[in-house]
C-alpha cells in the first residue's frame, strides 16, 4: 500500500487505511475507521447486524428500520433521517458551487460530487466485479453493476405494483405518481421531475 500519510493534491497530509486504501483527513478518523476490520468496540444493528463505531451513527442508521424523518426541508418541505442528508439535499435548491477541480475549473455543490468527478482526470477504475472481472470507477457503480447479475427486484411501488432493483430506481418512478419537481434549471429555474427531464 502506499504511504499511510499521503498527500493529496491540496498538500493536505491524509493518512491511509493499510488494509483498504480509504484515507482520511484526521489520524484519529482512521482509528475509529479501523474498527470495522478489527471488529472491535463496534455496536451492532439489532434488527440487521450492521455495525457502527458510535452510539449516534446507531440512532440515525435505526431510522431506516422506523422510518422516522425528522427533518424537514424548509424550501420544499421534503422530509429526511438525518440532519447530514437534510443539508446535502439543501444544496438542491442553491446555486452555489464552491468546489472546484483544480484540472478543468468545473464547480461542484459538494465534495462527494468534486471527488467522483476527479475519477475522470485519473482514469482509475479500483472497483472489479467478482463475476466478469469488469472495472468501475466507484463502489456505488460496481453495486450497481452487480444487478445486471441478479434477477431480484426487492422494490415494490405501493401505488401500481411495479418493481425495482435499485431503491433509487423506485424513487425516480414514484414522482411518476406524485407533483413533486425537485429538479431545478440554475437558468430559468423551472422545475423537473428527473434529471433527464432537466437535461
Amino acid at each position: 500500500m502506499d504511504d499511510p500519510k499521503a498527500k493529496d493534491t491540496s498538500g493536505e497530509k491524509r493518512h491511509c487505511c493499510e488494509q483498504c486504501g480509504k484515507s482520511f483527513r484526521h489520524k484519529r478518523t482512521l482509528k475509529w475507521h479501523h474498527k470495522h476490520h478489527t471488529g472491535t468496540n463496534l455496536l451492532c444493528c439489532p434488527l440487521c447486524a450492521k455495525k457502527f463505531n458510535a452510539e449516534s451513527q446507531l440512532t440515525i442508521h435505526m431510522r431506516v428500520h422506523n422510518g422516522e424523518r425528522q427533518f424537514t426541508c424548509d424550501r420544499c418541505e421534503k422530509r429526511f433521517k438525518s440532519k447530514w442528508e437534510l443539508q446535502r439535499h439543501e444544496l438542491v435548491h442553491s446555486r452555489e458551487r464552491p468546489f472546484t477541480c483544480d484540472l478543468c475549473e468545473k464547480r461542484f455543490k459538494s465534495k462527494v460530487e468534486l471527488q467522483r468527478h476527479a475519477l475522470i482526470h485519473s482514469g482509475d477504475r479500483p472497483f472489479t466485479c467478482d463475476l466478469c472481472e469488469k472495472r468501475f470507477k466507484s463502489k456505488w457503480e460496481l453495486q450497481r453493476h452487480a444487478l445486471v447479475h441478479s434477477v431480484e427486484r426487492p422494490f415494490t411501488c405501493n401505488l401500481c405494483e411495479k418493481r425495482f432493483k435499485l431503491k433509487g430506481d423506485l424513487q425516480r418512478h414514484a414522482l411518476v405518481h406524485s407533483r413533486e419537481r425537485p429538479f431545478t434549471c440554475d437558468l430559468c429555474e423551472k422545475r423537473f421531475k428527473s434529471k433527464v427531464e432537466l437535461q
